[in-house]
């Protein structure tokens, strides 16, 4: 390599700038190279019988003040019988750990748990039914960010987390804590599987907070008030989609969210069936694909009648329970209790409480079996297997169940004096 050597003048940084030789002596065995464009500082050096070069860096990154000076350093180290390059190396790779660890720090000071929440809801949106998507995203954004949203979310701790749900207990209810308790717990689950933590910080939250109180659902088990209300029912004043919604309820004893949410594609009048589709139904997210768990719930006559009354009115939406007013285009989940409270039932009667008078009428007063009851009910017993029986006999054994049912309400609204039916004669 052609070597230059500027004797007699003082090297400066503009002398560094300007010049073109490939090969320039500093002193103190400090020089530098030019390729082109590119500049940079060395020294050579031998070691333990070794010749090697020390690179110290690149112009004008590094000053000619700041080179001279890392070649100084670089010679203390090669006369105490150190390799410079092993500790600019070294060197190299703290620095570069230290900016990974860095930025680390910035995204998980950016993953908070609201950006971690929010990326959970659009992930479940899909597999859940508008109303369970609703409801969770309230739950999120009313509960769970106002004790944990700016915290990243590889900061939370079990303590802090049972301490804030155990707040919740004690402010509003059990119920409320665990509720959100349940929600945290997935979220944080899918916070572990996208790499955002390294584990689940609750454990079992359910020896923390206190034990669920079930609530008691109202319902009517004596035949003669049934009748009554019955009648109420038929002296309603409400709107028409009402009323047929309140003679409908006591027949089906559907969910609410199931017979608020019906359509008029699940209807079938030449069947005589209501067919509710897995993805309706209130059960669990995997068993929603499976048409194996479409639900079948048979029509009385006195149900058929209503339903293509309803029709003329209804028969161009999507629902039965068709709303002009609601934003989900159906019946809302105050509407039947409220339109019970009108009628005087308060605290009395309410819509789910029909699916604890129906079963406790058929099995008491009309002696059907359990087994059809609950299956009525729209419980799952079993696997897709079992499924397909209740398509077979437990189906047939349902159909002549809901006729005699719905003769047996219409006994209870037309007479005074009711006397249970027997299974045989209602069959019959």
């Amino acid at each position: 390599m052609k070597e230059g050597k500027v004797k007699g003048i003082k090297i400066t940084d503009a002398t560094i700038k300007h010049n073109t030789k490939l090969k320039l002596s500093i002193g103190e065995g400090l020089y530098l190279k030019t390729r082109g464009s590119c500049k940079s500082w060395h020294r050579d050096f031998t070691l333990d019988g070794k010749r090697g070069t020390y690179n110290i860096g690149t112009y004008p990154s590094i000053t000619l003040a700041q080179a001279r000076q890392l070649n100084l350093e670089g010679k203390a180290m090669i006369k105490a019988g150190i390799n410079p390059k092993t500790v600019r190396d070294k060197s190299k790779t703290d620095e570069a750990a230290k900016r990974e660890s860095l930025k680390q720090k910035e995204e998980a000071d950016s993953n908070t748990f609201d950006v971690v929440a929010a990326k959970w809801l659009e992930s479940m949106r899909s597999k859940w039914a508008l109303a369970t998507y609703q409801k969770n995203v309230s739950l999120v954004n009313k509960g769970l960010s106002l004790l944990f949203g700016n915290i990243p979310v590889a900061e939370l701790k079990r303590l802090q987390i049972s301490t804030a749900l155990e707040q919740v207990a004690a402010n509003k209810s059990a119920d409320a804590a665990r509720r959100l308790a349940k929600l945290m717990k997935s979220i944080l689950e899918f916070a572990c599987n996208s790499g955002y933590i390294e584990y689940v910080p609750m454990g079992n939250m359910g020896k923390v907070l206190p034990a669920h109180t079930p609530k008691k659902m109202v319902a009517i088990a004596d035949p003669l008030k049934l009748g009554q209300l019955l009648r109420g029912i038929d002296n309603f004043s409400g709107t028409f989609t009402v009323l047929c919604a309140l003679k409908l309820l006591p027949m089906f004893a559907s969910r609410s969210g199931e017979f608020r949410q019906a359509r008029w594609n699940e209807i079938s009048f030449e069947d005589a069936e209501w067919r509710i589709p897995p993805n309706h139904r209130k059960i669990k997210e995997h068993l929603k694909l499976n048409d194996e768990y479409t639900h079948i719930v048979p029509l009385p006559r006195q149900v058929i009648v209503i339903l293509k009354d309803l029709h003329q009115y209804t028969g161009n939406d999507e629902y039965i329970f068709a709303s002009r007013h609601a934003k989900t285009g159906h019946m809302g989940h105050s509407t039947i209790n409220g339109a019970l409270y009108k009628m005087g039932y308060n605290g009395d009667a309410c819509g789910h409480g029909f699916r604890a008078t129906l079963k406790t009428l058929l099995r008491d007063e009309l002696g059907f079996s359990r087994d059809t009851i609950e299956k009525q009910l729209s419980h799952i017993v079993g696997n897709p297997s079992e499924a397909s029986y209740d398509r077979g006999v437990l189906s047939t054994e349902r159909r002549i169940m809901m006729q005699a049912w719905a003769d047996y309400l219409d006994t209870l609204r037309d007479r005074a004096d009711v006397i249970a039916t027997s299974r045989e004669e209602a069959h019959d």
